[in-house]
Parts: C-alpha cells; structure tokens; sequence
C-alpha cells in the first residue's frame, strides 16, 4: 500500500508531480481519470443561479473540450491536471452524497487525496493482511488529524472502525468509481456520519502500479 497523501496536508503537488513523471502510456491514463471524472460527476440543482452554476460545473471536472484534448494528447505534464480535477470531481460526489443522505446534518467537513503506488487484495482482503494492515494505520492517522483539526471526537476504537471498514470497502469495490456512506455511532445521540467516494487509475503497466483517488466527507452530529 503506497502512502496516503492529503489535500489537508502538505505533499500533493509532489505526489501529483511524482506520478505524473512516471506515468507508462499517457494516453491510458488519461482516458482512466476522464471515466472517473465523468462517474463522479453530480447533476447541478436547477435551482442554482447561473453565475454560481458554471463556477460548480467547473469545480466538478473540466469541460468536454478539456478531457478530449487529454485523450488525443501523449503529453504527460498533461496527466497533473487532470488528476487535480477528478480529485474535484470525487470531493463534490462525496459531498453530494453527504447531503442527500444526511440531510439533518451540518458543519461538513472534507478531505480529498490520492494514495500513489496502490495495492490491494481485491474481493479476498482481510484486516489481517499486511497491506490492508498498512492502509489502516496510514488512514487512522489521517482521520485522526482531520478530526482534531475539525474538533470532531476522537478515540482510538472509532478511529480503526472507521478506517478498517473504509478500507476494505476500498479493497473489495475499487476499480470504477464508487461512493460508501457509514454511521459511527458514539452514543445514543452523538455519532459521525461519512461518505467516501474512490476510484483506481493506472500509473504504469509493466510493472503494473495504481494510483488511488479518494475524498472523504464528514460531520459530528451532536443530537442536537
């Protein structure tokens, strides 16, 4: 499992730059993020007003023109954007999903990263597992930063919860885009409610390496 990297945290210009630079067939990848980029796309509210719709359209993904010129293109330096846009596109989709399935809940807070030289174990991946073992001390780290940073509750058994289940759920589903909604109930009226929206991309294809884009919505619902 390659390192996390956080758009909370400093690095993701360099990950972004590190992937880029070793990038096997442009072309592929290119086309990989796009179908990404388009699954995660979120249909914006009709009620909207016209200036605030084209500025949330091209805070999902860039436009037709934008991918079609990546996909015909074998310029490598063209991969960073594209991966910084469907990173996008996945936080509006977590968000999204947040809210239409949370609707009572406020104070959002987000995250989105990518997690470069992925591995995984596919649909037989279990806890004990070395590299699903790694993923989820590497992602109770991050969570646990984004929640003192948000002043979210933090304890140890809701921080591997969390992270075990997002990370196998990862494993198991990867591959196309795809969005997971969970409840961590804390007590009787407190709990924190997530979304986690990922997707593979390929990085190289001899050896084969994967890159992983994720973003991860949250808020601490009081009972209030």
């Amino acid at each position: 499992m390659g390192k996390i990297i956080s758009a909370v945290t400093d690095g993701i210009d360099g990950i972004v730059g590190a992937i880029t630079s070793t990038v096997s067939d442009a072309t592929a990848t290119a086309a990989q993020l796009t179908t990404l980029a388009t699954s995660f796309a979120v249909t914006p509210s009709a009620s909207l007003k016209a200036p605030a719709l084209k500025g949330y359209a091209v805070g999902l993904h860039k436009n037709h023109a934008f991918n079609r010129s990546l996909l015909l293109s074998d310029d490598q330096q063209d991969i960073g954007p594209l991966i910084k846009s469907t990173m996008k596109a996945a936080l509006a989709k977590s968000q999204n999903v947040f809210a239409s399935t949370y609707t009572g809940d406020t104070g959002i807070r987000s995250d989105n990263g990518l997690v470069n030289n992925y591995c995984g174990n596919g649909a037989d991946a279990q806890p004990s597992d070395p590299t699903v073992e790694a993923a989820i001390v590497q992602l109770k780290q991050q969570l646990s930063q984004n929640f003192v940073n948000w002043q979210f509750p933090v304890n140890d058994d809701m921080l591997q919860n969390m992270a075990q289940t997002m990370v196998l759920e990862v494993f198991t589903k990867a591959g196309t885009g795809d969005t997971s909604v969970g409840t961590y109930s804390i007590s009787n009226n407190q709990s924190i409610d997530w979304t986690l929206t990922y997707g593979l991309f390929s990085i190289t294809e001899s050896p084969s390496t994967q890159g992983l884009i994720y973003a991860f919505s949250a808020a601490f619902n009081s009972g209030f």
